[in-house]
């Protein structure tokens, strides 16, 4: 797809991609909670049962360079955030929502278990009862310019 891409970019043109990483750890609450621990693990059994990479943000650069683009510049970013009024509860449940039909065919957990209704509120009330934070997964942005 990169490739198709490139073909239409005049050289100087920018090429830039973000992709997010769901390796263990990308998505990590302080202190450790389980809400956030079962969660990290369906959205990487999700991802798996997609066929995804779990680390698709830093196979970027090798995507680059097998297209015969120059180096890239990387960064990678993660928003952290905790406390009651922290909106990463609500996108952690929205995002989550969309993967639900595919979680629930494969059997990586029932809806009993997610309970999607309330899972932004049970986020919430855990995170801000430890008084923790919640780094949401890693997005890597590559970017470069065709020659």
């Amino acid at each position: 797809m990169l490739q198709t891409l490139v073909e239409r970019i005049r050289p100087g043109g920018i090429v830039a991609f973000q992709d997010y990483n769901f390796t263990p750890g990308s998505i990590q609450s302080y202190p450790p909670l389980p809400i956030w621990q079962t969660f990290s693990g369906w959205v990487r059994a999700a991802a798996r049962q997609a066929g995804l990479s779990l680390a698709m943000g830093y196979e970027l650069r090798r995507i680059y360079l097998e297209t015969g683009l120059p180096e890239p510049r990387m960064q990678l970013d993660s928003p952290v955030g905790g406390g009651p009024d922290w909106e990463g509860y609500d996108n952690a449940a929205s995002t989550f929502r969309s993967l639900l039909p595919l979680v629930l065919s494969s059997g990586i957990a029932t809806a009993e278990e997610v309970d999607i209704e309330t899972l932004a509120e049970r986020m919430r009330a855990e995170t801000a009862a430890s008084g923790g934070v919640v780094k949401w997964p890693d997005l890597v942005s590559a970017w470069t310019r065709k020659t």
